[in-house]
């Protein structure tokens, strides 16, 4: 959205974002200096490894009634097919708008900014890692929203191969990661090798 000031030279903070990762924050900021911000932007731009699997596919409820038939069976579909993409990776990441839903239904008009836990377990049960964006909000403290998410997670993974990174400037955000079992402990290694350095001053490890 409009949470791109730390891409602005003139911001005092520039410094500490781009140290993390120079080549990331310039591919970045040129996208945005161009004006061209859009997921296909981010593929062309070769940010991620060659290989990586981009689900494009917009899920709106814009053009359908309230009747609950239709939606269900639009974000059914749509499952499917993001599903069906996704087979050949080992991590999948879920971004949806505010997060993990809980209390909205998934058929709902609000419904299409939320990724659901029963949605994403098929990813689980088919030995893939997920990471999860979530959006926090106001019931609680931020360390106390996440652990209650990682208990709701905890429900995928039995033996604890879940965590979480907390971003904490700003809008606090946290990405929720589940690790498969082929991948148990390789991504929480990851995670602790990149917070060894300056993405320190941006995020927690829980």
């Amino acid at each position: 959205g409009s949470r791109i000031a730390y891409l602005q030279p003139r911001q005092s903070h520039v410094g500490s974002f781009r140290e993390c990762d120079p080549q990331l924050y310039e591919a970045l900021r040129q996208i945005v200096k161009e004006g061209d911000r859009h997921v296909q932007s981010i593929r062309g731009a070769g940010i991620f490894p060659g290989g990586t699997v981009f689900f494009e596919e917009l899920l709106t409820f814009g053009d359908l009634p309230t009747a609950r038939g239709g939606r269900s069976g639009r974000r059914a579909a749509w499952l499917e097919a993001a599903a069906r993409a996704t087979v050949p990776c080992d991590l999948v990441f879920l971004d949806p708008d505010n997060g993990i839903g809980r209390s909205v239904p998934p058929h709902g008009r609000a419904g299409v900014k939320y990724a659901f836990l029963s949605e994403a377990r098929q990813y689980v049960e088919r030995s893939q890692s997920i990471v999860i964006y979530h959006h926090l909000g106001r019931r609680g403290t931020a360390r106390q929203q996440v652990a209650r998410q990682l208990r709701r997670l905890l429900t995928f993974s039995p033996r604890g191969n879940v965590f979480a990174m907390l971003y904490h400037r700003g809008t606090a955000r946290v990405f929720f990661v589940v690790e498969s079992r082929r991948q148990k402990g390789i991504l929480l290694a990851r995670a602790r090798k990149m917070l060894a350095g300056p993405w320190s001053q941006h995020f927690d490890l829980i």
